[in-house]
């Protein structure tokens, strides 16, 4: 996609603020360093005194304070630069953002092979979140089940009454969390049918029906293997937590899937801005 001339002398006129900033970031750091040099020279003429205690201890102890003076000045002096140096490089990175911006909305406008990337891009980011809800769904069930599986333990050893009540609530959060996840479960379905529905005709790497596969493990396996007793035995509760992780590892490896393609959909992206950007000042 070719630039327009509005695009081409937004970008000219960034670019040239960009450079100026880049070059007084430039500018602050050769002084700050040329201070860093004169600091350390002052420094390595102090003697321990003057190093080492606080200034007012060392003027008690006969310590030359002029130049304890003389170098906080100049570690102010070094401070400051330093400050400007990362204000000047922030300002190039705010412009920078700019030029980035501006070139992706012109190709959001005119150019739907880039919106294809796009698509299917701000899908995956969606899908991402529902991931991340849905994997701490499950690391919350397995650690339910974790309490639980020590209480039923102890139950089975003791004769406490106290202890006895405390398995039993511990069993009904553990029924509750596994049912949490499964209540979850159609809504994360629907969650990976829109995104994979959003790259349909576009076809990079990894987006391939394999990430279907996936999903169908797991969306199998929660529908027709959590059927546990009403109260949780100790062998039960090992089943839960055997089925609770082989949905965990499917859902990593989901995500892990997701992960590459949106690294690849991100380099498209990229590698289409730089493209441009760089077509507005030939």
């Amino acid at each position: 996609m070719q630039p327009s001339d509005t695009l081409k002398t937004t970008v000219i006129s960034f670019e040239a603020d960009r450079r100026d900033a880049l070059d007084t970031q430039k500018k602050h750091i050769r002084k700050r360093d040329a201070f860093q040099g004169e600091t350390d020279k002052m420094r390595d003429s102090m003697g321990w005194r003057e190093k080492h205690l606080p200034r007012w201890i060392a003027k008690l102890l006969g310590g030359n304070t002029s130049a304890i003076d003389r170098y906080a000045d100049k570690m102010n002096e070094v401070s400051a630069e330093d400050k400007q140096a990362r204000s000047y490089a922030d300002k190039a990175d705010t412009i920078n953002s700019r030029v980035i911006n501006a070139v992706s909305d012109f190709l959001n406008r005119n150019d739907q092979n880039y919106r294809n990337i796009l698509i299917p891009l701000a899908a995956a980011d969606e899908f991402k979140g529902s991931i991340g809800k849905f994997k701490g769904l499950i690391r919350h069930a397995l650690s339910e089940i974790d309490d639980a599986q020590s209480m039923e333990t102890m139950d089975m050893f003791t004769k406490n009454k106290g202890i006895s009540l405390m398995s039993t609530f511990a069993n009904s959060d553990a029924r509750d969390a596994v049912n949490r996840v499964k209540s979850a479960a159609p809504a994360f379905e629907a969650a990976a049918q829109k995104y994979q529905d959003s790259y349909r005709d576009f076809s990079v790497g990894k987006i391939e029906a394999e990430f279907g596969d996936l999903t169908d493990l797991v969306f199998d396996f929660m529908f027709d293997g959590f059927d546990f007793m009403s109260i949780f035995s100790l062998s039960a509760l090992g089943s839960a937590e055997d089925n609770m992780e082989k949905v965990q590892r499917q859902v990593k490896s989901i995500e892990g899937t997701v992960d590459e393609q949106i690294d690849q959909l991100q380099s498209l992206r990229d590698a289409c801005i730089a493209k441009t950007r760089q077509a507005c000042t030939l």
